[in-house]
């Protein structure tokens, strides 16, 4: 039990070096994009279980899928891991360019109710995955869902391979030509399996490999 007290009071002392508003943020509605698909939910739903007490999201936009991870483990804290800049592909969408200034603030209101579990962690991946490891935490499960050109998906998967490697890792965006790629070259450099259906992907590591 001294190995679980010791990861709640970590996470509550990374959680208060990024504090939530003490107000809801006030901002418009948020253009529909249901972006989680079924494939991608499905592995997510596999590889969490009942132990599952702290999971890392890399790239959260604003909170669909923070949410569903947060009510799939009801023990769990959630690190949302996000610079809330918005990627290239958002910039092209008139929609979407429009909320791209208060997209942080979107993600707040939205995720609001959570806010006693999830921890916005606002920075680039692969520096939220190291403030996360000196923080002595070790997440059970890290979703990737960031950057999608090869090179910043290979940074992710190599740090939070580095870094954590009891962890499960799940991704999405399997039907981008950069994820495939990366997912590829780190499964073969590490002789690791994978799996992929639909927009989801998992490597078969830790204890997630279920």
């Amino acid at each position: 039990f001294q190995g679980v007290a010791n990861g709640l009071l970590a996470a509550r002392e990374l959680a208060a070096r990024f504090p939530w508003p003490s107000e809801k943020p006030m901002v418009p509605a948020v253009p529909q994009r249901d972006w989680l698909f079924p494939a991608t939910r499905n592995f997510l739903t596999r590889s969490v279980s009942a132990e599952t007490r702290l999971i890392v999201e890399l790239g959260s936009w604003t909170g669909r899928s923070t949410r569903f991870l947060a009510d799939l483990a009801p023990q769990a804290a959630v690190v949302a891991v996000d610079h809330w800049e918005g990627s290239v592909e958002h910039t092209q969408d008139p929609e979407l360019a429009a909320m791209l200034p208060r997209l942080f603030e979107t993600f707040l209101a939205e995720c609001w109710n959570y806010r006693d579990r999830i921890i916005p962690l606002r920075a680039r991946s692969v520096d939220g995955l190291r403030q996360v490891a000196e923080a002595g935490l070790s997440p059970d499960l890290v979703y990737i869902d960031a950057d999608h050109q090869f090179e910043s998906v290979l940074a992710d998967l190599g740090m939070a391979l580095d870094l954590f490697p009891g962890a499960a890792i799940v991704g999405d965006d399997w039907d981008w030509e950069g994820v495939r790629s990366a997912v590829e070259t780190v499964a073969r450099q590490r002789n690791l399996r994978f799996e992929a259906e639909g927009s989801g992907w998992r490597l078969v590591v830790g204890a997630g490999a279920t």
